[in-house]
């Protein structure tokens, strides 16, 4: 019975935590070999899409700002929107910026909305320097419906969309919490063994 209980402890601590695993928007192969950009309104990848009325770029493999594909929003002053595919609460953690050209400052505002699409968070990057550098969100934008941000003049791009895998995060347990929930499914198990022998 011992031995049941702490199977099933374990299991669901190992449930709560797995689901707060994070997920990658790499872009990867959106540009292909070849000089230029490729143009395109929507992309889907880890059930994440992103979104803009104008159209994204994407550099390919020979460009010499960046040695992969970066993304970039066709023209300045229109609003890039992600959001999960499901419609689902998300968790957007760090996104990967640089210049689009070479010494180019950009000012780039994050928003996060709710579900009920009001605004709840904003961030403010300022890009200063050509080289890619990791951004790492404010807690304003957990538990999120959907973000939108505008490319500015000059033009940034954008990358590895770090965020929490579709649905609400679940909140990871803290080790006293645990320990207590353990001590005490351990105490019932105990309790209950002396009622059997009884």
């Amino acid at each position: 019975m011992l031995k049941k209980i702490m199977i099933m402890v374990a299991v669901m601590m190992f449930s709560m935590v797995s689901l707060a695993g994070a997920v990658v928007m790499t872009f990867d192969g959106v540009g292909g070999p070849g000089d230029g950009h490729t143009s395109f309104t929507h992309f889907e990848e880890v059930d994440f899409q992103i979104d803009t009325a104008v159209g994204f770029g994407a550099w390919q493999e020979d460009n010499t700002n960046y040695a992969g594909d970066a993304v970039f929003i066709n023209y300045y002053n229109y609003d890039a929107k992600l959001s999960a595919v499901d419609g689902s609460l998300f968790t957007i953690n760090s996104i990967d910026l640089n210049t689009l050209y070479d010494n180019e400052t950009s000012s780039i505002s994050f928003r996060a909305y709710n579900d009920n699409n009001q605004l709840i968070g904003v961030d403010n990057v300022d890009l200063t320097v050509s080289q890619w550098v990791t951004y790492d969100f404010s807690s304003d934008f957990e538990n999120i419906s959907y973000m939108l941000w505008r490319n500015p003049h000059p033009w940034h791009q954008f990358d590895n969309i770090t965020l929490n895998e579709t649905g609400a995060p679940a909140p990871v347990p803290e080790p006293a919490t645990c320990l207590l929930l353990g001590c005490g499914l351990v105490g019932m198990a105990t309790i209950g063994r002396k009622r059997l022998f009884k």
